[in-house]
């Protein structure tokens, strides 16, 4: 046995049970071509399951082959992702969350912690890598507290990133947007959101100095196209036909889309998200044309921004 510390990201396909139990109602032939998936009478859940599957899979083989120092184990819908080095584990978590939401079209939730593990040495590895642990454990349960294609983190996990990586400063000025507390109004439960939203992989492994206002104007840019892939991507049109799927949006288009991150005003933010035959990808890229073009992105908060970056020196 070998026993170490390391980031973990536990990572799972929202609504896949669903979908292969057939329980997801009102999926069109328009769901399936999203996909590149015939609709097929005799198996009319398991092909469009099996294909976003293997765009899931190529994620993550892209991920390992990028990234060759993180360790992964799929385990069907969901993976767990570890790492020893820090500042690789949160390159690989926004990584493939970008790539995941943001290209593949895929609605996924993670959760991260950071502590012990557990692997097994010389073991064959063709059934796959494995690993267990208390940090295991946490980042697993840490997965379903949100909901949308967010990701919780334990509590000190923000100790955890200044403690451990290598370059943490690259992460210091959007330290106050990246690690968000929450609190429900209704029971006063409280979780810990790391927003991977805020930035690519670029930024963590780049950034070398603190980010000028158009530099964060340019990460929000990004943000809210992820926001659209939620509202119009048609591969989240599955996605819709329930009401968990539409919780899960909505969630998500809220939680991505809101406004004054990064000291960034704009007039994007919203929740709503659509079911019907306005999800294209003719849409997605009229509304990042809209984003991109939008004059309201101005350098008219830049001083309230530099005497806010100011205020965390």
């Amino acid at each position: 046995m070998k026993a170490y510390n390391a980031a973990v990201f536990f990572v799972d396909i929202l609504g896949f049970s669903a979908l292969t139990k057939g329980l997801v109602q009102n999926i069109t032939q328009k769901d399936y071509e999203a996909w590149g998936v015939d609709y097929n009478l005799e198996h009319p859940y398991s092909f469009l399951a099996a294909t976003i599957l293997v765009e899931f899979r190529d994620v993550l083989q892209q991920l390992k082959q990028k990234l060759p120092s993180l360790h992964i184990a799929q385990i069907s819908d969901c993976a767990f992702i570890w790492c020893e080095d820090m500042t690789e584990f949160l390159k690989g978590v926004h990584l493939f969350m970008w790539t995941a939401v943001k290209d593949k079209g895929i609605l996924c939730r993670g959760g991260i912690s950071y502590g012990e593990i557990v692997e097994v040495e010389n073991v064959d590895y063709a059934l796959g890598a494995f690993v267990v642990g208390d940090a295991v454990t946490r980042a697993a349960k840490n997965e379903g507290r949100l909901k949308g294609p967010r990701i919780t983190m334990d509590e000190n996990f923000p100790h955890d990133v200044w403690t451990h990586a290598k370059n943490a400063h690259c992460i210091e000025y959007i330290s106050h947007d990246l690690f968000n507390e929450l609190q429900s109004e209704i029971n006063m439960e409280k979780a810990d959101e790391y927003r991977w939203y805020l930035c690519d992989a670029d930024f963590i492994a780049n950034q070398k100095n603190p980010p000028t206002y158009k530099d964060c104007v340019e990460l929000t840019k990004k943000r809210l196209e992820i926001a659209n892939v939620l509202k119009y991507h048609p591969r989240m049109g599955w996605n819709s036909r329930g009401e968990e799927g539409l919780t899960h949006l909505s969630a998500g288009e809220f939680s991505i889309s809101r406004n004054s991150l990064l000291h960034v005003l704009h007039r994007f933010e919203t929740q709503i998200v659509l079911n019907d035959d306005n999800r294209s990808i003719g849409n997605v890229e009229k509304a990042n044309v809209r984003v991109k073009n939008d004059l309201y992105f101005s350098t008219e908060q830049e001083e309230e921004w530099r005497q806010s970056l100011a205020d965390c020196d």
